[in-house]
């Protein structure tokens, strides 16, 4: 009898482990299902964003440039080192303009 309730004990921690690891791996396609990602540059010269090509390596940009990560998938790429002041004050309307139109890929996701 011991060993039956110890077996089930040890399934119900092994179930609870699985669930959390299975979790925590898929969380983001958990939270942006199938939305591909879109990466933005900001050209300062021009004062405007620029979607990068998918086929540019998320991977090689951040060894050069500085990442802003935003919800939905969307990364924006600056210059190397802290954005400035002028950085800084873009992000509210690169929020409205790209990001917030995202949601509604999310919610025909889902």
């Amino acid at each position: 009898m011991n060993i039956r309730r110890g077996l089930f004990r040890l399934w119900l921690v092994l179930s609870t482990v699985w669930v959390v690891v299975t979790g925590a791996m898929y969380f983001e396609e958990i939270q942006s299902p199938g939305i591909p990602e879109a990466n933005f540059l900001y050209v300062k010269d021009a004062d405007e964003f620029e979607k990068i090509p998918a086929a540019n390596s998320r991977y090689e940009m951040r060894k050069t440039m500085t990442e802003i990560t935003f919800p939905n998938n969307v990364s924006l790429f600056t210059t190397p080192g802290e954005p400035d002041d002028k950085e800084r004050a873009l992000v509210p309307g690169f929020l409205i303009k790209i990001v917030e139109p995202r949601y509604a890929e999310v919610r025909a996701k889902r």
